[in-house]
């Protein structure tokens, strides 16, 4: 594989094959290999939005890492069940495993694997409006990040921190913050990084009513996770661009976004598609009425 397309292309037409992979290794007790395996899958499974297969992998992980007694491993898979349980909606779970990762990560002395739990619990209580607490738990990633002099985890927890004073309403300071993550992204090479902080920035801009340039800010970032393709990012960009054109009045460009949006909702069953059918049933009637 010489490029990231290729190797793409070789995840989709392997996936099965991966996947089964990861139920022989357990039924062979190859317990090292039946945890480390899902978490190689990881970033496929859930830029495509197959949360269902990252779960299914992932509990066949912990009973792997259980079985082995490696509390890293335990660690990892419950932070990553998390993860992908929040992004199926099913929040008790995802909140029971998020502070099981948080118990293990302290007792083998982690700073790093703490501060991904944090940043994953930021963004599951923002999912539910609960900004306060949300930010509190951003701000913890980034104290634990640049203590351990991780730049790329300090990268993403400074746009969590930004993203979360924009929707508690400080938008000058979200601004700021997300400025300082963006370029820290591109001073590191993070293409997803980039891709995910130029939708914040985009949005800070939004409900700063600078819609021009929140557009092309969503059009940079959703360049970059078409090329990474990253689904679940395309999502959420082209929701918030269709949000854009809204705002500047041009309904049928928002319909547009918002139609390419269900389309890639609909291919993975996302639970939130029924938003997205409420935004164009809006925007259809604002057309209708002139």
């Amino acid at each position: 594989m010489t490029d990231h397309r290729k190797a793409l292309e070789w995840f989709r037409a392997e996936l099965p094959v991966l996947v089964s992979a990861v139920g022989v290794a357990a039924g062979h007790r190859m317990d090292e290999h039946a945890w480390r395996l899902p978490w190689t899958l990881v970033t496929f499974l859930d830029r495509s939005g197959l949360w269902p297969d990252y779960v299914a992998t992932q509990r066949t992980a912990l009973q792997a890492a259980r079985r082995r007694g490696d509390r890293d491993g335990q660690a990892r898979t419950h932070r990553l069940l998390g993860n992908a349980l929040g992004r199926l909606g099913r929040d008790d779970e995802a909140r029971a495993h998020l502070a099981e990762a948080l118990g293990l990560y302290a007792e083998i002395e982690d700073p790093i694997g703490l501060a991904r739990t944090h940043r994953a619990i930021c963004w599951l209580l923002g999912q539910r409006e609960r900004y306060t607490e949300a930010i509190r738990h951003a701000a913890r990633a980034l104290e634990l990040f640049r203590s351990a002099g991780h730049r790329s985890g300090e990268a993403r927890a400074l746009n969590a921190v930004g993203w979360y004073h924009c929707l508690l309403g400080d938008h000058p300071r979200a601004l700021e913050k997300c400025e300082q993550a963006l370029a820290l992204h591109r001073e590191l090479g993070s293409k997803d990084g980039e891709a995910a902080t130029l939708d914040s920035v985009g949005f800070v801009h939004h409900h700063l009513g600078d819609h021009v340039r929140a557009e092309a800010c969503y059009r940079q970032a959703l360049r970059l996770y078409e090329e990474l393709g990253d689904r679940n990012g395309m999502v959420e960009t082209l929701d918030h661009l269709g949000d854009t054109h809204s705002a500047l009045g041009d309904h049928d460009a928002a319909t547009r976004a918002w139609r390419r949006t269900l389309a890639l909702m609909e291919e993975v069953d996302h639970p939130d598609a029924g938003q997205i059918r409420a935004k164009i049933a809006r925007s259809h009637q604002r057309n209708a009425f002139g």
